[in-house]
């Protein structure tokens, strides 16, 4: 997804100025009753011209009924504030905008930060921070979540698996080869046990010692692989 060309990072694609998300997201019925009550409000409230400013009406002091009326509209709005400020406390909808300055990158408001901020100034997008800078441009939507990167893929091994060890016969893989292999290295030093069925024995064991995880082969099998080159070991020991 490419990044909107106003600056908005990809994850704002969808981001629109505050205005337009307070407008969009607020409570249809309560809108409804507010504009009501405005409208009751200028037909029915007593209004002067200030003296200082012919263009501006202001609503007489002593019009109890107006100012209720007004009063009624402001709850609303503040009710309309709240919702939109628990939207974007839950993290239901996303703001951005620039921090410091209006020609500063954008940056993520987190959800938790407007448990401190209000909303500001809306019809412009600014927001002055208690204690902090000033924030210009803010943009409001539904934040986009990355779709996830994909699973490592297994890497190839450099070359086919060596076959397993067999007897050479159809059945159960061997590992005989370790067996013949330590045979000789104690033909070598002159470690022989007298007879052949105590050497297989000794061998079974060595090799469930040095192999646990790996299946045994047996005192028979080895007697009888062993048969014949025990006796041409044993002859050039005597």
């Amino acid at each position: 997804m490419l990044a909107p060309s106003d600056g908005l990072p990809p994850e704002a694609a969808q981001a629109e100025p505050i205005v337009d998300a307070y407008r969009r997201s607020a409570d249809r019925k309560l809108v409804a009753e507010h504009n009501a009550l405005r409208r009751q409000l200028r037909a029915e409230g007593r209004w002067h011209y200030d003296r200082d400013d012919p263009e501006t009406l202001y609503l007489s002091s002593t019009d109890g009924y107006g100012h209720d009326l007004l009063k009624q509209s402001e709850d609303i709005i503040a009710r309309i504030d709240a919702g939109f400020l628990d939207r974007l406390r839950r993290g239901d909808l996303t703001a951005w905008a620039r921090n410091g300055s209006p020609l500063a990158p954008f940056c993520e408001i987190p959800a938790s930060a407007w448990k401190v901020l209000p909303l500001g100034d809306i019809v412009t997008g600014t927001l002055k921070v208690p204690g902090g800078p000033e924030l210009f441009d803010i943009r409001i939507g539904p934040k986009v979540t990355p779709a996830p990167p994909p699973p490592p893929q297994p890497v190839p091994l450099a070359g086919p698996l060596p076959p397993e060890p067999t007897t050479g016969a159809p059945g159960k893989p061997s590992s005989m080869h370790l067996v013949e292999a330590e045979f000789e290295r104690r033909c070598a030093a002159g470690t022989l046990a007298p007879t052949l069925k105590e050497q297989a024995r000794l061998l079974e064991d060595w090799f469930r010692r040095q192999y646990p995880e790996t299946q045994p082969v047996t005192a028979k099998t080895i007697e009888n692989r062993l048969r014949d080159t025990f006796r041409r070991a044993k002859g050039g020991q005597g």
